[in-house]
C-alpha cells in the first residue's frame, strides 16, 4: 500500500528558494497520542538550509533559543506569507515585527510500548 502525501508535504522548490534568508515564525504544539497538550512552543529566526531530503532549517533568534538550529520537515507548502504586524510568543513574551512567513505544527508523541 503507498500512502500519497497531503499536498502541504510535497516539494516546491520554487517556494524553498525563496524561503532562504528570510524571517519566519514557527510554532510546534506537541501533544500525546489521546491529544493531551505536552507543550507548545514558538521560535523566530532566518532560514538558512533548505533541502528536499533533509529539510529546512532555521537559525533562531531571541531570548531562549538564540544560536540554536531548529530543523523542521522539507516541506515549504507548510509555510504562509505572513501578515504585516507585531507578533508576541506566549513563551517568551518577546515581540517579532513583520516576519516573511509563518508556519505552525503538531507532533504526537508514540504511544509507550
Amino acid at each position: 500500500m503507498t500512502l500519497d502525501k497531503p499536498e502541504w508535504a510535497e516539494w516546491d522548490a520554487a517556494l524553498a528558494a525563496e524561503l532562504l534568508g528570510r524571517l519566519v515564525l514557527v510554532g510546534v504544539t506537541r501533544q500525546t497520542p489521546d491529544e493531551e497538550l505536552i507543550e507548545q512552543l514558538q521560535v523566530y529566526g532566518i532560514v538558512v538550509a533548505v533541502d528536499e531530503t533533509e529539510g529546512i532549517s532555521v537559525e533562531v533568534h531571541g531570548e531562549q533559543w538564540k544560536g540554536r538550529t531548529f530543523a523542521l520537515p522539507p516541506s515549504p507548502r507548510a509555510f504562509q506569507k505572513a501578515r504585516p504586524g507585531k507578533y508576541t510568543l506566549r513563551g517568551t513574551g518577546e515581540v517579532v515585527t513583520d516576519p516573511d512567513y509563518t508556519t505552525t505544527w503538531m507532533l504526537t508523541a508514540a504511544h509507550d510500548s
